[in-house]
């Protein structure tokens, strides 16, 4: 400090610069605390609804993966983190589940209600379904699922990699549209959790399996791969924020989810299929908030 008042060390260099350097240590601290105080607001038991989404074919034959009116979500997995315990439970929907959508609507298979109602309404419907409090939805459109994929685990060569995700090899998958620049791993991948051997239960046999070893395999979070999963999430349908929805999916890798589903039997009703619920518990136990 000179007899002026003014710090020898500051002096030569502008006062914005010093402004400027305030200015980000304030950007950067508010933003750790908002980020600390978001997940302590979050409730201890977490459930977010995961709805999987079918397309649909514009009348000139183009494919369309959302924003159409029909179309359906194929895949439903209830999703219960319990960021106290670590345990991770998932509960399957089948598609055909025929529970009642709104007053307007009456009844019809769970899967139509994404589209009657949208997904806000929907996580009412599904927990009225299993008799709980559904916080978060996420939907994921086809190019949703295979981007996913590959940003996760298609840039790993190792062969035990390789093994365990080769879903569905040699299955014709020819048949579902490719997403532009998806690869042929991701693609298997969609065909593996769409594609059913006998029925709809085959089918979410197919889900579990891939879900499992999906989080089995725990890929390296490089800050290109971070980045990457970041610019994703901002083009996926979610309530979620993005803070949350890191912190609850790193939660679900270093967990060994547990699978449950609600008894229901299958029926004929005016000769269309249907999956009927016995009761609304599920078979594995619910966490209590």
């Amino acid at each position: 400090m000179d007899r002026n008042g003014t710090n020898a060390h500051s002096r030569g260099k502008p006062r914005s610069q010093f402004h400027a350097f305030g200015y980000i240590e304030v950007f950067v601290l508010s933003s750790i605390l908002l980020a600390i105080l978001q997940l302590e607001l979050t409730p201890p038991i977490l459930r977010v609804l995961v709805m999987g989404m079918d397309y649909a074919v514009a009348p000139g034959g183009q494919i369309i993966y959302k924003g159409v009116s029909g179309q359906r979500s194929d895949a439903m997995m209830l999703v219960e983190v319990n960021r106290r315990s670590g345990r991770v439970t998932i509960w399957q929907i089948p598609r055909d589940t025929l529970v009642h959508i709104s007053d307007d609507v009456g009844w019809d298979k769970i899967n139509s209600s994404v589209s009657y109602v949208g997904a806000p309404k929907t996580c009412e419907v599904v927990g009225r379904l299993m008799g709980c409090k559904i916080h978060h939805y996420v939907v994921l459109t086809i190019p949703d699922f295979e981007r996913l994929f590959d940003i996760v685990h298609s840039d790993d060569p190792s062969p035990a990699h390789q093994r365990n995700l080769e879903f569905g090899a040699g299955k014709p998958a020819d048949f579902l549209p490719r997403v532009p620049g998806a690869s042929a791993w991701a693609h298997n991948a969609l065909f593996y959790v769409q594609h059913r051997s006998e029925s709809d239960f085959s089918r979410q046999e197919n889900q579990r399996d891939f879900v499992r070893r999906f989080v089995a395999e725990r890929p390296r979070l490089s800050p290109s791969r971070v980045l990457r999963l970041a610019l994703w999430a901002r083009g996926v349908d979610m309530d979620i924020s993005l803070l949350q929805a890191g912190y609850y999916a790193w939660l679900i890798s270093r967990s060994d989810p547990e699978f449950g589903s609600i008894p229901c039997i299958g029926a004929y009703l005016n000769t269309f299929s249907y999956v009927l619920p016995l009761k609304t518990t599920s078979s594995a136990p619910m966490d209590k908030p």
